[in-house]
């Protein structure tokens, strides 16, 4: 887990930094910024998740914000009902978008390491955060 600096005014021997110094620690912790946000994009780029329902008729893929990407009807939905075959994408939504959002959490917390923010996204996404067991 990366937790982001701050920036102090003093030295460890606690004499006051010269701006020269500020300036540097400043931009530091902005590159580190920078590149905390780069691995949280690419992470949040490739948190892809598919599902299936439990009878096998339908498969969804989603986003890491649980968008919905694709949904594809197997052999086994023939025949079915619309009910029936919105229950199954229904249900294979239902577990991929849990998934997705446990994968989006657990970047948050491996980048950003504030339990506050990863706190506000558990709120965020109160039905997702745990899938049913």
């Amino acid at each position: 887990m990366t937790s982001p600096r701050s920036l102090s005014i003093t030295k460890p021997d606690g004499s006051l930094k010269t701006a020269e110094e500020l300036q540097r620690d400043a931009e530091q912790l902005v590159r580190d910024a920078k590149a905390r946000a780069d691995r949280i994009r690419a992470g949040l780029a490739d948190n892809i998740v598919e599902a299936t329902s439990k009878n096998q008729a339908a498969s969804v893929t989603v986003t890491a914000t649980g968008a919905l990407r694709s949904v594809r009807f197997s052999e086994r939905s023939k025949g079915m009902s619309p009910p029936q075959l919105s229950a199954a994408v229904m249900e294979a939504y239902q577990q991929a978008s849990q998934q997705a959002a446990a994968q989006t959490i657990e970047i948050t917390e491996r980048e950003i390491g504030d339990e506050r923010v990863t706190g506000m996204m558990r709120d965020l996404l109160p039905s997702y955060a745990e899938p049913d067991e």
